[in-house]
């Protein structure tokens, strides 16, 4: 079967409300509105139908984010950012405090995007092997 981990590795993500599913007979990941409009009735009512078909692909927990800042605060160089990055997740409203504080470090601004990319896709293919789910 064939399973689109990036979808995956963005459900794992996304907390806007959203319902993801992973569709066990083709692969197919998609996500349902919080607030459905009738475009989406016909995946409801699917999913609804047959709920032994979909497998929900919840967020992952904040602490696993939290513990994603600081597994990238542990990479870098001793420096003011890595300074600055542990203060913030450190102190009150870590997670915004975290972002603003890369504002000011667009290096490794970046290469925080990559390691949490890279750590939200093996996220995402460990959902997929410990469901039993083979995936390309």
């Amino acid at each position: 079967m064939k399973v689109d981990v990036g979808l995956v590795a963005q459900a794992l993500d996304d907390r806007s409300g959203k319902m993801w599913y992973l569709d066990r007979t083709n692969g197919d990941v998609f996500a349902i509105p919080q607030d459905p409009g009738d475009t989406q009735q016909e995946a409801i009512d699917l999913v609804e139908s047959e709920p032994d078909r979909f497998l929900t692909i919840d967020p992952l927990d904040s602490r696993d984010e939290f513990v994603i800042m600081e597994d990238y605060i542990e990479t870098l160089p001793e420096g003011e950012a890595r300074r600055s990055l542990a203060r913030a997740v450190n102190g009150p409203r870590p997670f915004a405090s975290f972002k603003q504080a890369l504002h000011d470090f667009p290096d490794e601004r970046k290469a925080w995007f990559h390691f949490e990319e890279g750590f939200l896709l093996e996220s995402a293919r460990e959902f997929l092997r410990s469901r039993e789910i083979t995936f390309e």
